[in-house]
């Protein structure tokens, strides 16, 4: 036992060190896809390492601990991009040791290396996730979850060799305390799996031990924070889920069900729960059945709704193949059905997977030279790094039926919702499709030039409102959202509205308009460039001009 303990934690361990050391030899944290989403996690980071509380002094749906690993290593004088890097680090050398040992506990040499290799794998990847080979710190968050919850599932779902409650208890308790803390979407969609799991066999002390260190570990973090910090993290949880600009962030349910790339992954989930029961598992076979639904609600929560799980899954089966020779109902072919499930969902998974493992070492071929700091006036913070033509070709996709005239015909086909309009004049129908750093920075410039107010506190009518962190006068807005998922989030606290022209999410900046409109805000035009019209908010019944919309 201790030995295959060891050996599995060396396996964890070296996949740490190649794919972190990989990392850390790089010069700059290179980036080079989803951009909106980077900038997203650096003004979460950027503001936590300022001292402001999520869900008190910004909104995000996004757990606190998601984000405070990064933020605690820039609070000691690390850029951003480094900060990344360690936090990543450190959360694998906290998860190697605990897969480790319940790995050992479950499955041979290999599959126990494997075991404790796959948590470090997903943490420490510079990918979103898909089979993308663009690199990407973006939804991190989402990595660092499939990493907690495999370790959780695979202590609830595979009976060990070796019976250790304690060991048990924290492979689920605690990898479902930092979920709740990281993502309530993992938490909701495991937690009754693990559960029914654990009441079926009876491994009441497991339970209890879990449920133990769960609450010590809530308590010890809402000790540090106040009880405040729940009802503000469950108040955006309900905003973003009644949110009509995310009722999901990618294909509908049906689609994740029953899509081509998903399919035939459920259907060897299928599979395997009916011979796992005829097999003699009916307590497994129930509990992945359980497991499938939950697998199936995050893969359709996440944006992209990359199955992950395939592979990790797949290792788990192995840890279950009923007895063969007619030792138990079924016999061999249960046992071969089991196997030929895992193998399915293994080579399904493996795409991902192998993506995941290579993208450090694809970050590091990257050139230097082919890539530009994220925050050009960012100070430590410009080891966090753009390709330079993502940052710098500011793509602006127009209605072209609106604007040209030899298209005119076709405007009532188009069948487009009429944009609001400002002080009588409507706003043009465009949208902000790349280059999005280069975007913020130039306006950014442009404000600094125009003798902003040091300390404007700006309303962005956009989905994204992270000015202020290109700028050298603007401060961020207290109780806004980074990312906007309705409503005027801050307003109250704000001295200027600002309206892109060609927003990246024309959808948002409409709704923000028509708000800013019902509500009664004055607005009185400060700046009007191509890029944006400024408007500096004034109290209600006091001369200005209202936003309409038609």
């Amino acid at each position: 036992m201790m030995a295959s303990r060891a050996k599995a934690t060396g396996a964890g361990l070296a996949v740490l060190v190649i794919l972190g050391g990989l990392a850390l030899l790089a010069d700059g944290l290179r980036v080079n896809r989803y951009e909106g989403d980077v900038i997203h996690l650096v003004e979460l980071a950027l503001r936590m390492e300022r001292g402001e509380r999520p869900h008190a002094d910004f909104m995000t749906p996004i757990g606190p601990l998601a984000i405070w690993p990064i933020a605690l290593a820039m609070s000691v004088g690390l850029g951003i991009g480094k900060a990344f890097v360690i936090a990543q680090i450190a959360l694998a050398l906290l998860c190697v040791p605990l897969a480790a040992g319940i790995g050992a506990r479950r499955f041979g040499g290999l599959g126990a290396a494997a075991f404790a290799a796959l948590p470090a794998v997903l943490i420490l990847s510079l990918v979103h996730g898909g089979t993308d080979p663009g690199l990407s710190i973006s939804m991190h968050y989402n990595r660092w979850a499939w990493a907690l919850g495999f370790i959780a599932l695979g202590t609830a779902l595979v009976p060990p060799i070796r019976r250790n409650a304690l060991g048990d208890g924290a492979g689920i308790g605690l990898p479902l305390a930092a979920l709740a803390l990281i993502k309530v979407t993992y938490v909701v969609g495991l937690l009754p799996a693990v559960l029914v799991l654990l009441a079926l066999r009876r491994d009441f002390g497991v339970m209890a031990i879990a449920a133990g260190l769960a609450i010590a570990c809530l308590g010890v973090f809402t000790l540090g924070v106040g009880a405040g910090f729940w009802p503000g993290y469950f108040g955006d949880l309900l905003d973003t889920a009644r949110s009509q600009t995310r009722a999901y962030p990618g294909l509908s349910l049906a689609q994740v069900l029953t899509g081509p790339a998903y399919l035939v992954g459920h259907v060897a989930m299928l599979a395997a729960v009916i011979c796992l029961r005829r097999g003699g598992r009916a307590v497994e076979g129930l509990g992945l059945l359980l497991m499938l639904g939950g697998l199936v609600y995050i893969t359709f929560q996440n944006f992209g709704n990359d199955p992950l799980w395939f592979a990790p899954v797949g290792l788990l089966l192995l840890g279950l193949l009923p007895a063969g020779g007619g030792a138990a109902k079924g016999g061999d072919a249960a046992r071969t059905g089991v196997l030929v499930a895992a193998l399915v969902l293994a080579g399904l998974g493996a795409p991902y997977l192998v993506n995941l493992a290579l993208s450090p070492v694809r970050h590091l071929a990257e050139d230097r030279a082919d890539y530009v700091p994220l925050l050009p006036r960012g100070g430590r913070h410009g080891d966090l790094l753009m390709e330079t033509e993502r940052a710098s070709r500011v793509n602006l996709l127009h209605a072209g039926e609106q604007g040209i005239a030899q298209l005119a015909a076709l405007r009532a086909r188009a069948d487009r919702s009429p944009p609001p309009s400002i002080g009588g004049t409507a706003l043009p129908s465009c949208s902000l499709e790349g280059g999005l750093a280069g975007w913020f920075d130039m306006v950014a410039r442009d404000l600094d030039t125009a003798a902003l107010p040091d300390g404007s506190r700006v309303v962005v009518a956009d989905l994204l409102e992270s000015l202020w962190m290109f700028s050298e006068r603007i401060a961020p807005l207290p109780g806004g959202a980074p990312w906007r998922y309705g409503g005027l989030p801050g307003v109250q606290n704000a001295t200027h509205f600002l309206v892109p022209l060609c927003p990246i999410d024309p959808g948002s900046r409409d709704e923000i308009v028509r708000l800013m409109a019902e509500e009664g805000h004055g607005l009185v035009p400060v700046r009007q460039t191509e890029l944006y019209t400024l408007y500096e908010i004034v109290p209600p019944n006091m001369p200005g001009i209202a936003a309409r919309s038609r």
